[in-house]
């Protein structure tokens, strides 16, 4: 006696949904795990498509997981807020965990596999596209790229701590004053030399 085969829970993926899926997994399962820890078998089987699908369509983990990055950019709006809102913009949003969201697991994500130059360089480049270039491109005076720069470097110190080091001792502090004293020193930053 034949036994008929099981019924199966996945349906086969049309090519167009199995990559946003293969997309949709990863970016859920490097947010929780971070690059190192999820396998393309384990993205694959997130995604209910075969391992083989991964590398068809990204060719590695490693461009999967900078397509995933490229993708999050929760940042975009958030940077054309009016210059003199923007500091006080940025920090609310940093200390925000629910609107931080996906992007506070990818920049995890991101910072602790940055030890792959290519992700490495992967960062540099989200720190370039997110913040230096469109808040220099808005910046009057001189120095504009190297104010956008530092205004960068102290949004990501604060991501760090937040984010990675998760400093409990300031999340509990007073909300108000961390933004009003962050804030101040990042317009200091912003404004040109009189």
């Amino acid at each position: 006696m034949q036994l008929a085969d099981a019924p199966s829970d996945r349906r086969p993926l049309r090519r167009g949904s199995a990559r946003a899926a293969i997309l949709g997994a990863a970016a859920r399962l490097f947010a929780e795990r971070g690059f190192t820890h999820a396998t393309v078998r384990d993205i694959a089987a997130a995604a209910g498509a075969d391992p083989a699908l991964v590398k068809y369509h990204f060719g590695s983990k490693e461009a999967l997981f900078l397509e995933v990055v490229q993708q999050h950019n929760e940042w975009r709006d958030l940077v054309e807020t009016p210059l003199e809102e923007l500091a006080v913009a940025v920090v609310t949003a940093l200390l925000d965990a629910d609107a931080a969201g996906r992007g506070r697991q990818v920049f995890a994500a991101l910072v602790r596999a940055s030890d792959s130059p290519s992700i490495r360089s992967r960062l540099a480049q989200s720190m370039e596209e997110q913040f230096v270039r469109p808040i220099a491109a808005r910046l009057e005076g001189a120095e504009a790229e190297l104010r956008a720069r530092l205004f960068a470097a102290q949004v990501h110190g604060l991501m760090t701590v937040l984010w990675l080091i998760d400093d409990q001792a300031l999340l509990r502090d007073d909300r108000a004053a961390i933004v009003s004293r962050y804030a101040a020193a990042l317009d200091v930053v912003l404004r040109a030399d009189d």
